[in-house]
């Protein structure tokens, strides 16, 4: 079976028909049904390929109970496993019951390639399988007219749909009767706000041509509304306005106007003032330019910085007010409820590239005075980024407190990304063409500069520096940050992002990885074969020797997770911050590990570990702290690329007993 495609121009009530449908499906269906919906633009992360495909392979894995079956976390393994997810939990149970609900696919956006071209959807569906979306037809508003012909504004994802030859229903306008009936319970619900409205104010609205448009008969009645809140306007001259319209989008800007004055009217009640202060304006400009919405607090502290005029508490409830017809709210952030009303925001209050950036600006300025927390990881780097500010961007990233918040599960991903951006080679003088925390348009193009090309480690060493000078953290603490950056620096690399920064080879002898691994330090070994693997101490920064007798969690990632790559930032990151490492193993700690050792120890002087056998030490200074070496990935170089083979045993024996001595 192919997709079932429901299809009609902007705001003539797809997803209102999809929800409703859904709703009624979930009173009637099978209890094996397996029923999941989407609905694009419902949330800020709705809108990603990424989040879409993992949601529903998720939701198929605990429904089904595939154990054996992982969900990848990357776009692209994500589609091309949609198929074995689809295919696995339909052999589950007979017959299958699935139906998966998708709304507005025209408005996905993929990672790495457009999402609307429907590459990840399958083209053919497994049996009891059925799949239900919804798009537009056109690229712009409007309805499609009788010659097809016109391909060239047919929207990608219909003209995907057509060539596959996928069933389609199409939305008509709304009847007479249908708008009367809309009219009626709209009036059942706020019987005091529009009691006055008549029965020949009534026919006026429903015979009105553009009204047979959900959405434009839905933005009328919510202008009446308010006007009968906050207006002593008559509700025929606002009907007379509301009318002049003749397109959704004409209308939600005269409704936008007619609400900006009344917020304003509040906010100038001196007669003698004629400074006019659009608060009502600089709230839409700064719900449009904002990355996944805005709490009420925000909105007011940055209106406040705006206008250097803080808000009234009249003012507040009256915007309050107007936003709860045309947003909704999402984890207490605010965003437009449709994807017209912000494309009229954008047109008439956001006219020019420059107004733009500068909004973004603002925003960035408000947000940079946040204490680090995670609304600020999310908010500031993507202002940062449209507006082309790489000094505070690279400040973000690189401060030590941020970074801690930075290098969490719910962050470091587009941490990641967002220092691969940072230190590619091509940045200079190449124009923005794509942002790593949303979608760059043109009309976000203001001759910001280009990116930088910075150097992780010199900005980390810097920052440490600072770190060290401001907070006097102790050995330990300072060992703990050095360790978290080298664990960065680690994935970075292992994530095949260093190669965009083409750096050089390390022109150091590199740390032997026994070192390394008894000061708990991640590094890379290779295999009998030849395959990297990425070995992670078990060990910490506790002074005590770990319960598994190897010492090193061996049993890691392989060629496939770990590609052949460059770790020339990790190898120069720890060249250079190896004696703080090795401070916080000193002195009592150090003492302690050798008596733990000892007692550990059997009778013998060899102690038994999974890759073999290590021999007793002799001497204290034979002894690296908190744990037992491996045989396996003593002095091994973590790649190719960086060996240093023309270097002879002597001079890294050497190197061995300086730095030892150092820890002595």
């Amino acid at each position: 079976k192919l997709p079932l495609v429901v299809t009609g121009g902007t705001g003539c009530g797809k997803s209102a028909l999809l929800a409703n449908w859904v709703n009624s499906r979930r009173k009637v269906k099978h209890r094996d049904e397996f029923l999941f919906q989407h609905f694009v633009g419902c949330s800020p992360r709705s809108t990603q390929l990424t989040h879409l495909l993992h949601r529903l392979e998720s939701a198929l894995k605990d429904h089904f109970q595939l154990r054996e079956m992982e969900v990848p976390t990357s776009e692209e393994r994500l589609r091309w496993s949609l198929n074995r997810f689809l295919a696995a939990a339909a052999k589950k149970q007979f017959p299958a019951r699935i139906v998966i609900v998708l709304d507005a696919v025209n408005r996905l956006r993929g990672e790495s390639s457009a999402a609307d071209t429907l590459h990840w959807l399958p083209t053919d569906l497994p049996q009891g399988v059925r799949i239900i979306v919804s798009t537009v037809e056109l690229e712009q508003s409007g309805s499609l007219h009788n010659n097809l012909d016109e391909g060239s504004r047919l929207h990608r994802t219909y003209t995907e749909l057509r060539r596959r030859k996928c069933p389609t229903i199409r939305l008509q306008p709304l009847s007479i009767e249908v708008r009367h009936l809309i009219i009626g319970s709209f009036l059942q619900l706020n019987q005091q706000a529009l009691q006055s409205l008549e029965q020949a104010q009534q026919f006026r609205i429903v015979t009105a041509k553009a009204s047979s448009q959900p959405l434009f008969l839905r933005t009328i009645l919510h202008a009446l509304r308010l006007g009968f809140e906050l207006s002593d306007t008559s509700i025929d001259q606002q009907i007379d306005t509301c009318l002049a319209a003749e397109t959704p989008s004409e209308l939600i800007s005269r409704v936008l106007d007619t609400c900006s004055g009344y917020v304003d009217s509040t906010a100038n009640k001196n007669p003698g003032d004629r400074t006019v202060i659009r608060f009502f304006s600089r709230v839409l400009t700064a719900l449009f330019t904002s990355r996944h919405g805005l709490s009420d607090t925000e909105m007011w502290g940055i209106v406040e910085l705006a206008t250097g005029e803080p808000l009234l508490s009249e003012q507040r409830e009256c915007i309050r007010r107007i936003l709860r017809d045309f947003t909704f709210s999402v984890n207490g952030l605010r965003s437009f409820s449709h994807v017209d009303y912000s494309t009229v925001v954008s047109n008439e209050y956001i006219s020019a590239p420059e107004v733009h950036v500068r909004a973004h600006h603002l925003m960035a300025r408000f947000f940079g005075k946040l204490p680090p927390c995670a609304r600020k990881l999310d908010a500031l780097p993507y202002h940062l980024e449209v507006s082309g500010t790489w000094p505070r961007l690279r400040a973000a990233l690189v401060n030590v407190q941020m970074f801690h918040l930075w290098w969490t599960s719910a962050h470091k991903t587009e941490f990641l990304n967002l220092w691969a951006s940072l230190t590619a080679r091509a940045n200079p003088g190449a124009p923005i063409r794509k942002l790593v925390t949303g979608e760059f348009n043109e009309t976000m193009r203001c001759a910001q500069p280009p990116r930088p090309c910075l150097d992780l480690v010199e900005e980390y060493v810097r920052s440490v520096d600072e770190y060290k000078f401001s907070y006097s953290p102790s050995d330990d603490g300072l060992a703990t940050v050095i360790l978290r950056i080298a664990d960065f620096m680690l994935e970075f690399a292992t994530s095949s992002l260093e190669e965009a920064a083409d750096v050089p080879q390390f022109i150091h002898p590199p740390i032997p990885n026994d070192d390394l691994a008894s000061l708990g330090v991640p590094f890379l070994s290779k295999d009998k074969d030849g395959n990297s693997v990425l070995n992670s101490p078990l060990i910490g920064m506790t002074g005590t020797i770990s319960s598994n007798p190897g010492g090193v969690d061996v049993a890691m990632k392989i060629n496939e997770e770990v590609p052949i790559c460059s770790t020339y930032f990790y190898h120069r990151w720890m060249w250079i911050q190896f004696p703080w490492v090795s401070l916080a193993n000193c002195g009592e700690r150090f003492l302690k590990g050798v008596i733990q050792r000892s007692e550990q120890e059997p009778l013998g002087g060899e102690v038994a570990s999974r890759g073999g056998k290590i021999q007793r030490p002799t001497a204290a200074t034979d002894v690296v702290v908190d744990g037992p070496k491996l045989p396996e990935i003593q002095a091994s170089c973590t790649n190719p690329p960086l060996q240093r083979t023309a270097r002879s045993d002597t001079k890294q024996s050497s190197h061995q007993k300086e730095k030892r001595s150092f820890v002595d």
